[in-house]
């Protein structure tokens, strides 16, 4: 994000040991929108907002739940 790209892919368990390389997780992507003080997409934000999983642009207790998905 302070390098100017314009999106970033979470995914989880992405370490390849053979391939030598890590990717991002779903955490790095709210810890880097926390830290430089940004906003996921408007239509991103509404979707997380109406599954209680942000409000006030910051994650809740629920954004690690996985029930919400059942």
């Amino acid at each position: 994000a302070t390098a100017g790209c314009n999106y970033i892919m979470g995914m989880p368990l992405g370490d390849d040991i053979m391939l030598n390389y890590q990717t991002t997780a779903f955490h790095d992507t709210a810890t880097v929108r926390q830290l430089l003080n940004l906003r996921p997409s408007p239509e991103f934000e509404r979707w997380l907002e109406s599954m209680g999983i942000m409000a006030n642009g910051r994650l809740t207790k629920r954004a690690g739940d996985p029930s919400l998905f059942f």
